[in-house]
């Protein structure tokens, strides 16, 4: 069996963050020939989204599994130490179980206060069963699109484990070595996971991200008519100023009865203790003090990519993304994918508009109406 890819390309992607997913629509949408590759079976990268059972189970690879062995000079190792998911931990707030109820319960009443009781109670067994009505991203921004280039023609690859370097001549990148096959292109772009270190700085704690993904059992502010709620939690004490998100079940990132809360902040000392004076504050274990329960709880850093970290000296047809940052909206990310484009396709559209449905013109409809004639529109007359 043939699994290879195609071995030319106008142009070659490696990684599918968010960055990377733009510039491979905007290509695609002018015509070019893409691939979009990617080592990891999942889509996003640095900016993936997951189910709770996803996230939970998430193992982050170490740094230099990805970075390969290419031994000749003229081949350049991807990855790098840099770009990747540090300081992961993901722990449970909930029993396993719930213990099954006392048989021995005497009177129809009891019973019943027993089960409205344990309805709202909640174990890990009766989240995994729900955990794909989870979506929950690994930077809290708008919702995250997949396979964005796909729907012009781009070719996609997931679980390329065997992407090891690129083969250079001449200052320039001839090929993507992707296991024994060489993939050639005019341009190649990466992101930020799959840049090659040389070309990378070194990024210290001031530039890296504090994340913390909370499952909670109610509201902040409760609110039946709120289900998205935007708060900034005042530096303190040392601690930079953090923004934290929460969402309720009508933004789709959760099921109903429950919340997802964001918290994001710069990486001083690791992300647990960094946030833990906001967990403190805004979240309780009992029901006295009337505030949201943890019953899942994830930490993690992200590099920060409002620093420049790429150094100079590029190959001439190689570019570089950057990862995510702290801001809430796009505005970084379809800069730098413009940026990128412009500078592969001077002059041409970056994501021109697509055609409104009635502007689109199956074969031959245009000729048709073109050689009509006036005879052919004359409305018809009545006999008298």
């Amino acid at each position: 069996m043939n699994d290879q890819l195609p071995s030319e390309f106008d142009l070659v992607i490696v990684g599918t963050g968010m960055i990377e997913s733009i510039i491979s629509a905007a290509a695609s949408r002018i015509g070019k020939t893409v691939l979009h590759i990617d080592s990891n079976d999942y889509y996003g990268g640095l900016w993936a989204s997951f189910n709770l059972e996803g996230l939970h189970n998430y193992a982050p690879k170490s740094p230099e599994t990805s970075q390969g062995g290419c031994p000749a000079l003229n081949h350049l190792p991807i990855g790098n130490a840099v770009s990747h998911i540090g300081h992961f931990e993901s722990n449970w707030h909930v029993p396993e179980k719930l213990e099954p109820p006392e048989t021995d319960i005497e009177g129809d009443l009891e019973q019943m206060n027993l089960e409205e009781s344990r309805g709202k109670e909640h174990s890990q067994e009766s989240l995994l069963k729900i955990s794909r009505k989870f979506n929950i991203d690994l930077v809290p921004k708008l919702h995250y699109a997949r396979g964005l280039s796909a729907v012009f023609g781009g070719v996609f690859a997931l679980n390329q484990p065997s992407l090891s370097g690129l083969k250079l001549e001449n200052h320039k990148v001839e090929a993507l070595l992707n296991g024994d096959q060489e993939i050639k292109a005019q341009h190649f772009v990466l992101g930020a996971e799959h840049s090659p270190s040389q070309f990378l700085a070194s990024v210290a704690n001031g530039n890296q991200i504090s994340r913390a993904v909370f499952v909670t059992d109610k509201s902040l502010i409760p609110s039946e008519q709120e289900h998205l709620t935007l708060l900034v939690y005042p530096p303190d004490d040392k601690k930079p100023l953090a923004t934290i998100v929460e969402m309720g079940h009508l933004t789709g990132t959760c099921p109903k009865g429950f919340y997802l809360l964001h918290m994001t902040t710069k990486l001083v000392s690791s992300p647990k203790e960094d946030l833990q004076h906001i967990v403190s504050n805004l979240l309780g274990g009992n029901e006295e003090d009337g505030k949201p329960n943890i019953l899942w709880s994830c930490y993690f850093s992200l590099p920060e990519a409002a620093q420049q970290q790429q150094k100079q000296d590029l190959p001439e047809n190689l570019f570089l993304c950057s990862g995510p940052n702290l801001d809430l909206d796009y505005d970084a990310a379809i800069h730098n994918a413009k940026g990128i484009f412009e500078k592969m396709y001077p002059g041409l559209d970056f994501l021109p508009r697509a055609p409104d449905p009635d502007e689109i013109i199956i074969g031959g409809e245009e000729e048709v109406t073109e050689t009509m004639t006036d005879e052919d529109t004359k409305e018809p007359t009545m006999n008298s």
